[in-house]
């Protein structure tokens, strides 16, 4: 397309050419300045094109930026933070991956105040997402509620580890990026 695009630029400026005089230089470099911006800046604009066709090439921490999901994309942060740290807090890491997940849940499903079981429910109930994939959202909901403190109080400490804690939020992440591409539709 680039190609193409070069191609029927230089003829235009050929064209220009056989119709200006001498003083008509300046628009020639007007022109030559103009595809020089152009290509440098064609491939970019393609790359956003292409990225806007396919959300789901974008990462999804760009995906959080607008200002409805500033919540989500702060606990989001958290949780990679608290997992990537130079002092790793694996326990919190997952519970914030949760958190994230689901607020985003509440977004998506328009109830602030639902809990993620609610939300599941309530994507199932609408056919927003088709049930097979909700299983996935339904195991981070059943580990989050039988791992005492993710979601309710607990008296022990979390016990989390490095495995288990990448898992939730590689999963979270996937999950998010579904309820993002609901959200979008």
């Amino acid at each position: 397309m680039e190609t193409e695009l070069l191609v029927d630029w230089e003829e235009l400026v050929e064209l220009v050419r056989n119709r200006t005089s001498a003083h008509g230089d300046g628009r020639i470099q007007e022109l030559e300045a103009a595809k020089n911006r152009f290509q440098a800046e064609f491939p970019h604009e393609l790359d956003l094109l292409v990225l806007a066709q396919d959300r789901n090439r974008i990462p999804l921490e760009e995906q959080l930026r607008a200002p409805r999901y500033t919540a989500i994309l702060l606990a989001w942060r958290k949780a990679k933070d608290l997992l990537d740290g130079s002092q790793p807090d694996f326990p919190d890491a997952a519970k914030e991956a949760v958190s994230a997940l689901e607020q985003l849940a509440r977004v998506v499903t328009a109830k602030p105040s639902a809990t993620l079981g609610d939300a599941i429910k309530d994507l199932r109930t609408s056919g927003r997402i088709q049930a097979p994939l909700l299983k996935g959202i339904e195991e981070i909901w059943g580990w989050a509620s039988d791992t005492p403190s993710v979601r309710h109080g607990a008296s022990a400490s979390l016990a989390v580890d490095s495995s288990a804690a990448r898992y939730i939020i590689a999963q979270s992440a996937a999950v998010m990026a579904l309820l993002l591409s609901v959200d979008a539709a």
